[in-house]
């Protein structure tokens, strides 16, 4: 399944639960949507284009956000090794789940 997909796939499942959603495909684009103020968590691909997600879970962590970091890249590190982490390729139920345990845990 291409990367495309995949993220079509993961915001279809979230949103079969009723979550709003928004897909951002690069660095750019998830810093200006981490501001929204309806955010409640969020699902970060480490890799956004050339760069890595870094300063979006930096900013996430500032507004006490929860997040998964989802990668194939192996353990995390920096700001991002706050988020909770699942390995490419799982499937899209597995992420909604850990979300769903993060705002959970976060009451």
């Amino acid at each position: 399944m291409g990367p495309k997909r995949q993220r079509w796939d993961i915001a279809d499942a979230f949103e079969s639960i009723g979550a709003a959603t928004a897909i951002a495909t690069t660095l750019e684009q998830a810093l200006v949507e981490v501001e929204a103020q309806d955010l409640k968590a969020a699902v970060v691909d480490h890799v956004l284009g050339p760069e890595d997600s870094s300063p979006l879970c930096a900013r996430l962590n500032e507004r006490a956000l929860p997040f998964v970091i989802y990668t194939g890249l192996g353990k995390v590190s920096g700001p991002c090794a706050a988020g909770a982490q699942v390995a490419k390729p799982e499937r899209a139920e597995v992420l909604v789940s850990m979300v769903e345990a993060l705002l959970i845990g976060d009451r």
